[in-house]
Order: C-alpha cells, then sequence, then structure tokens
C-alpha cells in the first residue's frame, strides 16, 4: 500500500512536524535529515475488495490458454464504497509478440475502438489486464509507462485498475485509488470470484467440500505405511549397490 501524492492536510501536518524538529535541531555538519513515515496513515484504509464475475474470470483464462503469445484486454468496473464489480472483459484492436502488447496510445484503431463504445460502457472501463505468457508478472518499464499514461487522464475521484496473469495462473494486480490517495497493491486487496446470482464461488466451493471425506489414518497404520516405506527405500538402495557392482565387474574384465 502507497500514498500517491500528499494530500493538503498530510502537508500541514507534516509542515507543522518539520517546523518542531527545526527547533530542536542542533546541528553538528551543516546538513539536515529528515523523514516522514506514512505507514501510520495508511494502516487507518481498509482493505479493498476486487470482484470478478465467473465469466470474466473465465474469458481472461481462455484468452491467456489461447494465445502464444500476449494478449491484452480491458474490463467494466462498477465501484460500490470499498468494493470493485469487474463484470465484462473486452479485448481492443493491438498488435501482439511472445514479449509484448502494443500500447494502445500509439494504436489510431484503439482509438476509434474507445469512440464507438456506448457512453455507458466507456464511462465504466476501468480496468486493463494482459498476459505475460509464461514470464513471472511484475510490471515491464513498457507497462510502467503504459499505466502512467492512463493514468494522467483520470480525475481526482476516479480510479483505475490494472492486472498481469500468466499460464501458471498466478496474478498481479493493482488499484489506484486517487479519492483514497492510495496505490493498492496485491497483498492489500480481497480478491473474490462471484457467481451470477452474486453468491462467492468460495461460498459454493465450502458447501462442496462438506460432501468430500478422506479417510482417517489411525496411527499403528500410518507407522506401518512408514515402515514399508523405509523397507522399499532400503531395498532400492541395495539393488542400486548391486547394480554399481556388476557395472565394476564388467568395467573391469
Amino acid at each position: 500500500m502507497r500514498t500517491i501524492s500528499i494530500s493538503k492536510q498530510q502537508k500541514k501536518e507534516i509542515m507543522k512536524e518539520f517546523g518542531e524538529y527545526l527547533d530542536d535541531a542542533r546541528l553538528s555538519n551543516n546538513k539536515i535529515s529528515y523523514q516522514k513515515n506514512l505507514d501510520k496513515i495508511l494502516k487507518k484504509v481498509k482493505k479493498p475488495n476486487i470482484h470478478f464475475s465467473v465469466g470474466a474470470y473465465m474469458k481472461m483464462l481462455y484468452l491467456i490458454e489461447h494465445y502464444k503469445t500476449e494478449i491484452a484486454w480491458h474490463g467494466t468496473v462498477h465501484k460500490s464504497q470499498n468494493n470493485y464489480f469487474i463484470n465484462e472483459i473486452m479485448v481492443y484492436p493491438q498488435e501482439v509478440t511472445a514479449a509484448t502488447a502494443n500500447a494502445p496510445k500509439h494504436n489510431l484503431d484503439y482509438e476509434m475502438w474507445l469512440m464507438n463504445q456506448p457512453d455507458d460502457v466507456l464511462e465504466t472501463i476501468r480496468f486493463q489486464g494482459h498476459s505475460h505468457v509464461n514470464m513471472p508478472t511484475g510490471p515491464s518499464g513498457t507497462d510502467k509507462d503504459f499505466y502512467n499514461a492512463i493514468l494522467q487522464s483520470l480525475d481526482k475521484n476516479d480510479f483505475y485498475i490494472f492486472a498481469i496473469m500468466n499460464k501458471r495462473n498466478e496474478l498481479n494486480i493493482w488499484i489506484y485509488d486517487y479519492e483514497q490517495n492510495i496505490i493498492f497493491d496485491k497483498e492489500d486487496i480481497n480478491l473474490h470470484i462471484l457467481e451470477a446470482d452474486g453468491t462467492p464461488i468460495n461460498t459454493w466451493f465450502q458447501e462442496q467440500k462438506k460432501l468430500v471425506k478422506e479417510p482417517k489414518i489411525a496411527k499403528w497404520q500410518l507407522r506401518n505405511i512408514q515402515d514399508d516405506e523405509t523397507e522399499e527405500i532400503e531395498y532400492l538402495r541395495q539393488l542400486r549397490n548391486i547394480q554399481d557392482d556388476e557395472t565394476d565387474i564388467s568395467w573391469r574384465s
């Protein structure tokens, strides 16, 4: 969790604290060193929730699975208090390679695609994700430049969500929330997948889990299994020694 900029209130508090620091400062080398840790402010912020519809999440997985190259997409987002609902995924015009999905700001087809979106859709495009194929999900320098280009167009009370996924189903995700003046990283976010009726998929999973039983193994049974495994390991070790001896005899002959 990181602050985007210093708010007026934060600036006022920092200047006051810095003034008090100067009043009591005793200099020995003609230098002033002052640091302000903003972690206390961030600790008061609640974790946001991102809710993917099952359809939206499956579309992202399907795109990643069926492209050997990178592939990028937008998503529609509806925000309600501390909850972000991603309901639809849309692929936009782009050129892709194994390591890039071209930045839309250089793509006239992309601009036309945006202009052709209905107003109610355009106003809710607040999500951009792309695949890193088999690579880690950390953002590249190109990714960061692209994110920055999008962020420049946001209002002071706006937000945007970015995500990177790969074929190992690893997901990295961020929320830039200008209203709260905070960047939420993956570890700061609660992720949910919702069924069509709005029920979290985990609720369904917990119900199904009740029907699945695993046999309980008594301690004496577990001990027998461990003994059997030990005997098998010892047998394989002896067999390998015999094979090594035979190889050695063959070599000497």
